[in-house]
């Protein structure tokens, strides 16, 4: 879970390369869910990370991570189109996501 843009953001992966994304408005309280499908390449640095077949969006999301701890991801804003998706880490642009329990 983290924060950006008085949002909080949580990231949920399953083994079946679903996932969620949660994000709830921290001033209003309501929430948005993002169901899709993730791909994402290890052996590439920085990590690209993609969710593909949101069935609330008519697009895929494209960003890419690092993992700064076992319990710690820095992920850059996403993009909607992979050839526009970030390539480096930006401290504004970045997100901070600490392992849930």
């Amino acid at each position: 879970m983290g924060e950006y843009n008085n949002k909080e953001i949580e990231l949920i992966f399953n083994k079946d390369q679903t996932c969620k994304v949660l994000i709830k408005n921290i001033k209003f309280g309501d929430l948005t869910t993002l169901d899709g499908n993730y791909s994402i390449d290890l052996s590439k640095k920085p990590i690209p990370l993609s969710i593909r077949n949101i069935l609330q969006l008519s697009h895929p999301l494209h960003t890419i991570i690092e993992f700064i701890n076992e319990e710690t991801i820095r992920m850059a804003k996403f993009s909607n189109r992979w050839k526009l998706r970030p390539i480096s880490f930006e401290y504004r642009n970045s997100i901070i996501l600490n392992k849930g329990i």
